[in-house]
């Protein structure tokens, strides 16, 4: 049996993307943006002063038409896109909020201060063009540091990590710190036993002391932020209440380097989720990154729009991973598929006669499935390949591993778990080189960490029929966070109730 393919013209996924870097922010407004949520009710609200009754009220300011228009062109975007917006202004130091897609002045005015600099029409209302500037820069900006989202694995906090800046990693009493080379920034991750008193730890960090000043404090019942300076640096710190743990971070940079770090603080808190897969006082992440972020003892992850749902106990936590390869197909390994007992696809049983297997792949018939598709390569591939596929946790996020590719086989080098089966090989281009025969029988590990190991592909002359032709031979590049988000819009995951 063959696989018969009539790939639709596949539609390359929007490249929106990045621009440049600027401000010195200030600390108070700074800290008191990132925070969020920071607003009080009933009795403890401000309450208006009472006027005379022959006293007229006073009018309301008359909104600035031109701010007024720049709202309505952004709350016209996508909740998504908002959000995007403005965590890629943040990353060219025009942005000091939360990335949570509401639009206000400081929204506003950020956008104007980037058009400005980028020698636009400043109206608050981006281009095309103009967007894909802003992406670039952004991009730009991660990419220098490679700041990327981890769930670090010894206190089970999810972050984004400026790698490049913090390449060291030293094990410390109750978590982890990781470190520039010279000591002076640090961020520390922290999880402390739920039995510590949350109140008792709120009021001996919220105290100055010699060296050091709280400028900055604010509790809710189950987080704090306090900050301030301490040692000639800033240092910014976070704590959460969960059931069975409290957990944070505190970042520290030296004061004399704020203009280039202050934006990489509010990044971090704007990623910061204590309880992968909860709602416990966590943060919207708004980061895209390559797999060059990772670090040692962590985990890499892909873009929050792409992080599935916790599962409850009773579901099923092992899966597999197949490609969109046009409206209705997807692709994956036929050992992979065998493997899974019970497959489903958006939580509908997959039947018999969905499936077409040629050789190694399988061709999955969905008709509900309409993705973005993957291109096939047109090139060889280059020594440096990356895999995408669904961790084998609660969490359902995508993982994105950086892999070396071994032409004998083939086979692909990298660190892989489970559910890494039919997982697609892609180069720097983001296109498609094989894909994964087989799921890891488990995992191996060194220290916490998950060890590399070598693995068999289904390479892409076995099954380069079934693909949408491509527009030419890929050049070797360095994979950006935007091209891996656009790959990642392809990945099917195929959930299984047991394995057989």
């Amino acid at each position: 049996m063959s696989i018969i393919a009539r790939p639709a013209a596949f539609k390359s996924p929007s490249g929106v993307m990045i621009a440049r870097l600027l401000p010195t922010l200030l600390l108070p407004s700074l800290v008191l943006a990132i925070a969020g949520l920071v607003h009080v009710s009933g009795a403890a609200q401000a309450q208006p002063a009472r006027q005379p009754p022959s006293a007229a009220a006073p009018a309301a300011p008359a909104l600035d038409p031109a701010q007024a228009a720049s709202k309505l062109a952004y709350d016209r975007l996508e909740e998504a896109e908002r959000k995007a917006i403005q965590n890629d202004l943040i990353w060219t130091g025009d942005f000091n909020g939360v990335a949570g897609g509401e639009f206000g002045k400081r929204t506003y005015d950020a956008l104007l201060a980037f058009e400005r600099r980028a020698q636009g029409v400043s109206d608050g209302i981006l281009t095309p063009p103009e967007r894909a500037a802003l992406t670039r820069a952004a991009d730009q900006a991660r990419l220098a540091i490679r700041f990327a989202p981890i769930t670090d694995q010894s206190t089970g906090i999810r972050i984004g990590l400026p790698a490049a800046l913090l390449p060291a990693r030293v094990a410390v009493e109750n978590g982890v710190v990781y470190r520039r080379p010279d000591g002076a920034v640090t961020l520390q991750l922290t999880s402390l036993p739920a039995a510590q008193a949350f109140d008792d730890l709120f009021e001996r960090l919220r105290q100055d002391g010699p060296g050091r000043k709280v400028t900055y404090r604010l509790k809710r019942p189950d987080w704090f932020v306090i900050s301030g300076e301490e040692g000639g640096r800033r240092f910014y710190t976070r704590l959460a209440q969960g059931p069975a743990a409290i957990r944070g971070y505190t970042f520290r940079y030296p004061v004399d380097q704020v203009a280039s770090l202050d934006r990489i603080m509010i990044a971090i808190a704007n990623s910061f989720e204590p309880f992968p897969g909860t709602d416990v006082a966590a943060n919207p992440a708004r980061v895209g990154t390559p797999p060059a972020g990772a670090a040692p003892g962590s985990t890499p992850g892909a873009a929050p729009a792409l992080i599935r749902p916790a599962m409850t106990a009773t579901e099923p936590r092992h899966a597999v991973s197949g490609v969109s390869v046009g409206p209705g197909k997807v692709l994956t390994s036929a050992a992979a598929l065998a493997s899974c007992a019970g497959a489903s696809i958006g939580g509908k049983p997959l039947d018999a006669a969905q499936v077409t297997v040629t050789g190694d792949v399988a061709l999955l018939a969905v008709p509900e499935i309409n993705r973005p598709v993957l291109l096939p390569s047109g090139a060889a591939p280059g020594a440096a390949v990356f895999t995408l596929s669904f961790e084998d946790s609660a969490s359902r996020s995508v993982m994105v591993s950086s892999g070396r590719w071994q032409g004998e086989g083939p086979r692909v080098a990298s660190a892989l778990q489970i559910g890494a089966g039919g997982a697609p090989v892609l180069d720097g281009q983001g296109r498609l080189v094989g894909l994964v025969r087989e799921s890891p029988k488990a995992q191996r590990m060194v220290a916490g960490v998950l060890a590399e190991s070598s693995y068999r592909v289904i390479p892409l002359e076995a099954f380069r029929a079934a693909m949408p032709q491509s527009s030419g031979a890929a050049q070797p590049a360095e994979p950006s966070p935007r091209l891996i988000n656009a790959a990642s819009a392809a990945l099917i995951e195929i959930r299984c109730s047991g394995r057989q």
